[in-house]
């Protein structure tokens, strides 16, 4: 786990190299930065996989969920689009998600972790799917 979390950083940056300097590309830098750092730390340190997998799926939901809000109100709304209030309930959902991984430690057995990230996921791809119906232009904007 540390050495693809450092492999996936390294490929990260060196992305933000290649690519032009706007804004978005330096807060990718940044969430690089920070999966390298916990990817050096897995490989230094003896940390329980499990508990990094958790820890990086929970933090991963918040994140998510937090773009999911932002979205909605920077582009839904604006945008007169129905629905833009929902998409702001389903990212405080994901986002509890989120948190609720980061609080309760599924992480005791394998079995148990991967059942809750399992359904997670599957709660994260529908949201997504409707985040994208949402949010994708219509053409006669």
């Amino acid at each position: 786990l540390g050495s693809v979390l450092l492999i996936v950083a390294v490929l990260g940056i060196l992305e933000y190299i290649n690519s032009s300097k706007v804004m978005i590309q330096y807060v990718y830098l940044t969430l690089w930065l920070i999966i390298g750092i916990v990817g050096t730390t897995i490989l230094v340190f003896d940390v329980n996989s499990l508990y990094a997998i958790g820890l990086l799926f929970g933090v991963y939901l918040i994140l998510n969920g937090l773009g999911y809000i932002s979205n909605a109100l920077t582009y839904a709304r604006r945008a007169g689009r129905k629905g833009w209030q929902t998409l702001i309930v389903l990212g405080l959902v994901l986002a509890a998600c989120g948190v609720i991984i980061l609080m309760h430690p599924w992480w005791d057995t394998i079995a148990g972790l991967f059942k809750v990230l399992g359904i997670m996921m599957l709660l994260s791809a529908f949201i997504g799917i409707l985040h994208l119906i949402w949010i994708w232009p219509i053409a006669s904007e």
